[in-house]
């Protein structure tokens, strides 16, 4: 049932759901990075371990859109590791999203 739905959402709301799973998934990252719960390889590690029965985190999302939580990722670790406040590592993310907007929606339009 859910799998039908996210196939019958329009690329831009699928877009919108990424955006706004990697905007708030940054909040997490900003506040393990400041607190030195984990690093960036440990972060990226997690998504790519794959479980008892062979799945990966990350096999939850396209190629595409894994790369660009890999992306926001390097920015919150690296780019921006000078901010501290998890609402304005969010608000950079959402944006670096925004410049990949239509890029993003045409790989979802693509690999529907």
């Amino acid at each position: 049932m859910i799998l039908d739905v996210s196939k019958e959402m329009s690329p831009d709301g699928r877009f919108e759901n990424y955006k706004w799973y990697i905007v708030e998934s940054s909040e997490v990252w900003v506040k393990n990075r400041n607190n030195e719960f984990y690093s960036i390889n440990e972060a990226i590690d997690w998504y790519e371990r794959k479980d008892l029965n062979g799945y990966a985190p990350k096999d939850k999302f396209p190629d595409f859109i894994y790369e660009e939580i890999k992306n926001a990722m390097k920015l919150t670790f690296n780019q921006y590791s000078n901010i501290y406040d998890p609402d304005s590592i969010k608000m950079l993310i959402s944006d670096y999203l925004d410049t990949k907007r239509n890029q993003i929606i045409s790989n979802i339009s693509v690999n529907k």
